[in-house]
Order: structure tokens, then sequence, then C-alpha cells
């Protein structure tokens, strides 16, 4: 290959790989910012506002460690079966990675929060779509 067909062929590259480096570098920024939202909001007693940013900086940069934020800010709301499954998805996703002072603290929140919580049987056709206190839960047949 002609030294200058090479050269071509790199910048041609570069240029390609150049927006999915952009697109990540703007996806942490927003989740940064999120983050951010999450914490002021969750400071100013806006815990509502403060779980959905929280997850949105997860949708944006998945780490198991905002499940805990996403669950504070859920039993702050009182919302307690959204805080449950938050603190669980905590514990399950980050392992031995957690401190066992935290660990601690969290499987009393957990046992907190499961006396609080109730359960439901749900039948309905496959493929309907499930709300429970106006948050989407998935279609049936749900797992779990």
């Amino acid at each position: 290959m002609p030294l200058k067909t090479f050269f071509l062929y790199l910048i041609t590259a570069a240029a390609f790989m150049t927006p999915a480096l952009s697109t990540a570098q703007d996806d942490k920024a927003a989740a940064k910012n999120a983050f951010n939202e999450g914490r002021t909001a969750f400071e100013n007693k806006q815990y509502p506002e403060a779980a959905n940013a929280f997850r949105k900086a997860y949708e944006l940069m998945p780490s198991w460690k905002l499940h805990y934020n996403i669950a504070q800010a859920e039993a702050a709301a009182r919302r307690y079966g959204l805080a449950l499954e938050s603190f669980e998805k905590y514990l399950a996703l980050g392992g031995d990675d957690i401190p066992d002072d935290r660990k601690e603290e969290v499987i009393a929140e957990i046992t907190r929060l499961r006396v609080m919580v109730g359960t439901l049987e749900i039948q309905a056709p496959d493929g309907a779509e499930i709300f429970v206190d106006n948050v989407a839960r998935g279609k049936a047949p749900l797992s779990g």
C-alpha cells in the first residue's frame, strides 16, 4: 500500500472513530451532570426528582454504586418498593467490592423495608404492560 494511501486510510479511520469517542465523552459528562442534579435535588429534599436524576445517570453510565443513591432517594420519597429493589441490586452487583460497614447498613435497610413492602400476584395476558404505583414494571409475565 503506498504511503499516501496508508495515511489517507488512517485519517479516514480516525474520522469514523471520533464520533464514538465524542459520544462516550458526552455520555460521561451528561451522567456527571445528572448525578450532580440528583445530589442537589436530594439536598433540597426533592427526593423523587433525585431518584429520577440518579436513574438517568445510571442509564448514561451504568455503575452498581448508583443503585445506592437511587435507593436512598426512593426511601426518602417513601417509595419503599423501589428503594428495596435498588438496595438489592446494589448488593447483588457490588458483591465483594462493597465495604463491610456499608454492606451491614444496606442489609439493615433491606430488613426494615421488607416489613413495609407488600407483594402482588398479577394475572394478565402475555404482553400486557404492568404498572404498579404509576411505575412501569414490565410486560406480563413478570419474573419474580
